[in-house]
Parts: C-alpha cells; sequence; structure tokens
C-alpha cells in the first residue's frame, strides 16, 4: 500500500463522523423530499449538488491533512525536533496538543539540565575528595613505618580520613532525605557534646582549647544530620586555628540560635559571601590549609534541609563566627 493510499485511509477514518453524518443527511432528504412527493430526479440533483460540495472540502482537508503529515515526519526524521518548527496549529484542539508538548519539552529540557549540573557537581566533588583523603592515607603510611609508632598522630591521621568517608556518605543521602529525615525535639547541648567527643582528637593534637557554655534549650531537628553539620563547622574551626580555641555559645538566652566562635585566621570579605559555594576555597583555602571546598557546602545544604538559617561573620586574623538559628523551627510544630 502506498504512502499515498495510507494517509488517505487515515484521513477519511478521522473524518468517518463526518461522512456518516452526511450519508444520513442525504438519506433524510430523500426519505423527506419523496413524501412531499418532489420529482426523484430533482432529489437526485440536489443530493449530488451537496454531495459534490462535501467532496471538494473532503479533498482540500486530505490534501491539508497528507501536507502535514508529511511535513511533521521531515521535522521527526531531523537530527534535532525543535518545537518551533510545528506548523500552525489547525484547531483548538491541536493547539492544546501542542502547548502539552512545549510544556512537556520544557520540563525535560529542565530536568535535563539539572541532571547534568548534579552529575557535573558529583564529578566535581568526588575528583576533589579523593584527592584531599589521599592525604591522610599517605601520612598514615608514613607514620607506620616509623620506629616508635606514633599512636597519637596515627589515630588524628584515622580521624580525618573517616570524616571525609562520612562527608562521602552523607553526600549520597542528601540525595534522599525523604526517607532518612527523622525530626525530634533534641536537646541541644546533648548534640553539641557529642559532636565535640568525636572530634575531642583533633582539638588535642592541635593544642586547641575548647568550651561550651550553656547551651540548655531543645530544638525541632535531625540529630543525626545537625551532628553532621556541627562536624563541618567545628572542622573547619579546627583547621584554620592555630592558637587559642573554640567557644560554643548561644547569642542570646532567649532565642535558640547557636554560635560556634574561632580565633582562627579568619575568612577574607571577598570570599565571605560564597564560602558555602561548591568548590570553592577561597584565599585561605589556597593558602598554607588544603581545602576542597565540600565540607561548608555539605553543611548549608544540610541545615537548609533541616529547616535552619546559617550565616558565617569573620575578620581576618581574629576569627570567625558561625550562627545557627533554630528559631524558625517553633513555627512548623503542630
Amino acid at each position: 500500500m502506498t504512502d499515498w493510499l495510507k494517509l488517505t485511509l487515515q484521513y477519511l477514518y478521522r473524518v468517518r463522523g463526518s461522512i456518516f453524518l452526511h450519508l444520513a443527511s442525504c438519506f433524510s432528504i430523500a426519505l423527506i423530499a419523496s413524501l412531499y412527493h418532489i420529482p426523484i430526479q430533482a432529489i437526485g440533483y440536489m443530493i449530488l449538488f451537496i454531495s459534490s460540495m462535501a467532496l471538494l472540502f473532503l479533498g482540500i482537508g486530505c490534501h491539508q491533512f497528507r501536507r502535514r503529515m508529511q511535513y511533521l515526519r521531515v521535522v521527526w526524521n531531523g537530527a534535532d525536533v525543535q518545537l518551533g518548527t510545528l506548523p500552525p496549529a489547525h484547531d483548538a484542539m491541536e493547539q492544546l496538543y501542542q502547548n502539552i508538548l512545549r510544556r512537556t519539552a520544557e520540563r525535560s529540557t529542565r530536568a535535563e539540565t539539572e541532571s547534568e549540573s548534579a552529575l557535573r557537581r558529583s564529578d566535581s566533588y568526588y575528583t576533589r575528595w579523593s584527592h584531599q583523603v589521599k592525604t591522610p592515607l599517605a601520612a598514615l603510611r608514613l607514620l607506620i613505618q616509623e620506629e616508635p609508632i606514633d599512636r597519637t598522630a596515627c589515630e588524628n591521621e584515622l580521624l580525618k580520613t573517616e570524616q571525609y568517608v562520612e562527608m562521602a556518605l552523607q553526600y549520597q543521602r542528601l540525595k534522599s532525605t525523604e526517607n532518612d529525615l527523622l525530626l525530634t525535639s533534641c536537646p541541644l547541648d546533648q548534640v553539641v557534646r557529642n559532636t565535640v567527643k568525636s572530634l575531642a582528637p583533633l582539638f588535642i593534637a592541635r593544642n586547641l582549647s575548647l568550651e561550651i557554655e550553656n547551651i540548655s534549650v531543645s530544638v525541632l531537628t535531625d540529630e543525626k544530620w545537625l551532628q553532621f553539620a556541627l562536624e563541618q563547622i567545628l572542622s573547619n574551626a579546627a583547621k584554620y586555628t592555630r592558637q587559642g580555641g573554640v567557644t560554643i555559645r548561644l547569642s542570646d538566652p532567649s532565642r535558640p540560635e547557636l554560635v560556634i566562635q574561632d580565633s582562627g585566621i579568619g575568612i577574607q570579605p571577598e570570599d565571605l559571601p560564597r564560602v558555602t559555594d561548591w568548590g570553592y576555597t577561597g584565599q585561605n583555602g589556597h593558602s598554607g590549609t588544603r581545602s576542597t571546598g565540600i565540607g561548608l557546602a555539605l553543611c548549608r545544604e544540610t541545615l537548609e534541609m533541616l529547616g535552619h538559617r546559617m550565616r558565617i561573620e569573620s575578620t581576618p586574623g581574629v576569627g570567625t563566627s558561625v550562627y545557627l538559628d533554630f528559631s524558625r523551627n517553633e513555627l512548623e510544630i503542630f
């Protein structure tokens, strides 16, 4: 069967309702005319005229249908199908179909862009992560070759490795948090002390003090995820503090806003707005201390997921203060 015949049959099937209506109309005209004793010849001329007009419009419609189908096939077989190349809509229904196609294409393009962005970010993350995790592993290899083995130094390098592994695991969990979050009212003091306990060897190795003031408040959060965020902040504080230490307190006893204040090298004013961006290391990350630019980015995403707000204030050479505001969650308790 030729393509021309296939398209013609498709069009006839498409307008089968109109064809049936025309045949029914011709039969009705003939029946009514015969009841009024109108001559058969006149009835025949009438039906012939109506049918001729119907065939004319049918032929024009079929021709337009074949042209549109052939045009759409050319568009479909093209290397890159663009909705802008579609022919003008023939009627309201066709216009609606085209609008649905455009909306679907927009969503598909947006999803593809987001997927590509996430893939690039994952590639960048794991590239940086793999280079960073090599440092404590290489140091650990050198330490175990020495006699006697410095057990404290080995434990410090092992702690760093464990932190990097935990960062990789949390990065994966961020993609499927809908089944991982467990929001409860948690004693902030307990979460902070558990975090400090896990990082104690790091502060001891760097001979840094750590003071926890009265933070006896409860906050609505996920304890595991909040502890992960606190670990990133405290690890950064220890990494960039050469003397002195870290103080953890409430900004105001009347509101649940935690302050983690260090006496480190601080952050340059031009770097401050971007320190939580993915892969951004800033001036301090390039000088003296190696940085991947992923710890604070993970921290920011984690806190946003929990509904907490974070802001950072810093003075170069004086120190950095990280503020975690939990007060917004009070509005979310029903």
